[in-house]
Parts: C-alpha cells; structure tokens; sequence
C-alpha cells in the first residue's frame, strides 16, 4: 500500500481520520482508488495497479488465515509481471561485482552476496 500510495501507514489520516491501510481498503471497495493511489502509479501502472490492491488489501486481512501466502503473494506477482517484459532482470542488466566506490570490503561482499543470491533464485523456477 505503501508503494501505490507513497504514503507512510503510520502517519497518514484521511479527512475522516481514517489510517491508510482503512482507506486504502474503503476506496477499493467501494470502486474509488484512484483517490488514494499516487498520480505516477495511476498514470504508469495500468491495470495491474488494481490487481496489486487487491493483493494488498488480502495481505492485511485481520483474519491471518484468510491471508495469501508468501508463495501465493510471489506467484500472483510473478503472473501480473509476466506480460511485461521491461520488468524481467536479465543477467547481462546486472553487474557480476559491484563497483561501489568509498565502501569497505565487508559491505562490498555483503551487497555482493545479496545480488548473487537475487540471480540465483530468478533463474530457478520454485
């Protein structure tokens, strides 16, 4: 919720003191998301912004059970990105060493390890 709307949770009150993640599910249900979307999201993202909402909104359920998965979560976001193929990292967009300059060797190895680790696990189907 907090990418669509660029709004901190925490800290955002509607103009009846609603919090974001009431808000943000009250305007989707009731068909008016687009107030609470940034306008860059509204205008870059397409369908898939709703779809995204959707998924946001299971994501907080009050009842966990009736929450998605962290499988389900990737799966549903893996589908929404496969029609776009600007999204998909390939290895050639990746650097295979981070050049990073003013940075100690632990922090180059640490933020090594996390982009291998990224590539890795793109290129294996879970």
């Amino acid at each position: 919720m907090e990418l669509l709307t660029r709004k901190k949770p925490c800290t955002y009150r509607s103009s009846e003191e609603e919090a974001l993640v009431t808000y943000f599910t009250a305007s989707l249900a009731a068909d008016k998301l687009v107030r609470v979307l940034d306008p860059q999201v509204v205008k870059e993202g397409g369908k898939e912004v709703e779809e995204v909402a959707v998924l946001a909104v299971a994501c907080v359920r009050i009842e966990v059970n009736q929450r998605p998965t962290m499988r389900q979560v990737e799966m549903t976001l893996e589908n929404l990105g496969g029609s776009h193929d600007s999204f998909v990292m390939h290895d050639k967009d990746v650097p295979k060493y981070p050049m990073i300059e003013g940075t100690n060797m632990e922090e180059t190895s640490q933020q090594y390890s996390y982009e291998a680790e990224y590539l890795l696990s793109s290129r294996y189907p879970r």
